[in-house]
């Protein structure tokens, strides 16, 4: 008997040793253990064919959200996030010169998402907290934010007819316009030659207007 108990621990001890030699890909995994280093795979973009001069409504839940033009007629969404983070659910749809696009993230999460449209197109966004950058798309704009920081390249100030900016508590800098206001239900309202129009509103949080990347 105890010639058998010795062999059995020589055997374990073998059997340890090659596991430890093993490549961590071919250890067989301990039962009910489950391994996090292994990298996520990157999400793949959703692209949906468009039009030039479209009108695209967004309905966006809390997440940091950047609108630039795509390479072409194609709306192009991708995203990022932190690895314990749930995956933003994200619905389109087209019909014709209108799309849709509804984001809907987890509570809690940092979730950053680049959506690319027509350099040409008319947007029109609802979204609750975050932060919400547009640079570069010449179209009227209907823009609301709940909370956060709403960030506006307009590209041409003169490209637009009426104009109307407003927050109900925070910063509102529209620069295009030499207007700057701080405190409570701040806003401002113009006309231009132009023949787009532009709405913008943020809750709590800041309101910036820009000319960053418009006409010499």
């Amino acid at each position: 008997m105890r010639t058998a108990s010795i062999i059995v621990i020589v055997l374990a001890a073998a059997f340890v040793g090659v596991l430890l030699f093993l490549p961590r890909s071919e250890r067989p995994a301990a039962a009910g253990v489950g391994t996090t280093d292994a990298p996520s795979a990157k999400p793949e973009p959703i692209e949906l064919a468009f039009v030039q001069g479209g009108t695209i409504a967004m309905d966006l839940e809390a997440a940091n959200y950047r609108v630039i033009p795509s390479a072409d007629d194609h709306i192009t969404i991708s995203y990022r996030a932190d690895r314990s983070t749930t995956e933003p659910r994200i619905s389109t749809g087209v019909n014709g010169s209108n799309a849709k696009l509804h984001v809907i993230t987890p509570p809690g999460g940092n979730i950053h998402l680049e959506i690319g449209v027509p350099a040409k197109s008319n947007l029109f966004i609802r979204q609750s907290a975050g932060n919400l950058d547009l640079e570069g798309i010449e179209g009227s704009k209907d823009c609301e934010l709940s909370a956060g920081n709403l960030t506006i390249d307009v590209v041409d100030a003169n490209q637009y007819g009426p104009v109307d900016g407003s927050v109900s508590s925070g910063n509102l800098e529209a620069s295009a316009w030499s207007v700057h206001k701080g405190g409570l239900l701040r806003s401002f309202s113009t006309t231009g030659p132009g023949r787009y129009g532009l709405r913008a509103h943020v809750g709590a949080g800041n309101l910036t207007l820009t000319e960053r990347s418009g006409l010499e």
